[in-house]
């Protein structure tokens, strides 16, 4: 059971997460299961007992792998401030989630919290102004879920618009920059290649790591404001060289000689990005047979966004065009060779599958169809 995570950090109350591991596919046959202790009981008996427990997060650190900083261990104690504490402690415990072994800094921080899905979001964004927060590096805000200025005027309703605007202004009040945008990659903070940063948003995070070469992994809401209140991040994921080499080859030539990028115009990018992060999954493709067409800024911020969709991957690579696959053999790291490495050659079926998920709609309970791509 974990006692250390944000709600219980914030609030004072814990949420109980079980780690099952095999054993969740016996709670199919149940419809009702309880915690107790440390063991989860659901229909006849109890499944067997999570992993250890431990009283305190102080506890759990001293046992675990992660090693500390002299500042970071200062923030953990609280010399920063209450909420410099908090942020802390929710970023060492997802380093090790992680298995990291140590916090990296962090150079920026794009915050995707900033959109209202309910009011627990803002409470919490309250309580770290009121804790005193102020972000420990340069950091920029999504897009939010209203116009700040003009929502009245539009027409969205205030139970809306009041916390939606409220939630905004919360996270400048914690020193972030009026931004609001889910491309920070067009703004001219935006990072370089090896830099770390600490990015929420799909598509921002799948074109920084691999269009830019920055260096982030996806960050959930929430944590992501913590990384940015204390400028570290775990040293894991897309942060470490062994996890940024390509683990599946991707080879579109027969879709150029299809004739495929001039037939579909500008939506040959976007759909080929749905289709390779579908086939890709939570692996690291190399795209081959593409680098002569030169793919535009915008091109590759259109294949990103679909990537980061259709895939869990935090970046992917085209080979002669992004900044870490000049060639295969550098794309693929260790396993240069390409031996162990499986190819897939993208079909024009695999393009028109993709094509006919992001072009499907059905007609709305009105019976117009607004359906469409």
């Amino acid at each position: 059971l974990s006692r250390e995570g944000m709600h219980s950090q914030l609030f004072g109350h814990s949420i109980p997460i079980v780690s099952l591991g095999d054993s969740f596919d016996r709670l199919e046959a149940h419809t009702h299961a309880a915690v107790a202790g440390s063991t989860v009981i659901c229909g006849a008996g109890p499944l067997p007992p999570a992993p250890r427990s431990f009283s305190t997060p102080d506890e759990r650190l001293a046992a675990s792998a992660l090693q500390l900083e002299p500042e970071e261990r200062a923030m953990l104690a609280g010399e920063r401030g209450r909420a410099a504490r908090v942020a802390m402690r929710v970023v060492a415990r997802a380093a090790e989630v992680c298995d990291a072994e140590k916090l990296l800094r962090i150079s920026q921080a794009h915050i995707d919290g900033c959109t209202y899905i309910g009011p627990g979001g803002l409470r919490f964004a309250r309580e770290l102004v009121a804790l005193g927060g102020r972000v420990a590096v340069p950091t920029t805000l999504n897009s939010n879920s209203v116009d700040r200025r003009r929502w009245r005027a539009m027409g969205v309703p205030a139970s809306l618009g009041e916390p939606s605007e409220a939630l905004g202004q919360a996270y400048l009040d914690l020193g972030a920059s009026l931004s609001f945008t889910c491309s920070p990659y067009l703004l001219p903070s935006a990072p370089g290649l090896g830099e770390h940063v600490a990015w929420g948003e799909s598509n921002a995070v799948v074109f920084a790591n691999s269009v830019l070469g920055a260096r982030t992994l996806k960050y959930a809401d929430y944590l992501d404001i913590c990384a940015a209140l204390v400028g570290r991040a775990p040293a894991a994921g897309a942060h470490l060289d062994e996890h940024r080499h390509a683990t599946l080859v991707l080879d579109a030539s027969a879709l150029v000689a299809a004739g495929l990028p001039a037939a579909s115009a500008d939506a040959f990018w976007p759909t080929l990005g749905y289709a390779c992060g579908n086939l890709a999954q939570t692996r690291v493709p190399a795209l081959t047979g593409i680098a002569h067409l030169r793919p535009t800024r915008d091109e590759l911020k259109a294949f990103a966004a679909a990537f980061g969709t259709s895939g869990a991957a935090a970046l992917f690579h085209i080979v002669g065009v992004t900044p870490e696959a000049a060639d295969l053999q550098t794309a693929l790291g260790a396993a240069g060779s390409g031996e162990g490495v499986e190819t897939l050659r993208l079909s024009p079926e695999h393009f028109a599958s993709a094509w006919r998920t992001l072009d499907s709609g059905a007609p709305s309970s009105g019976g117009d169809d607004d359906g469409g791509n």
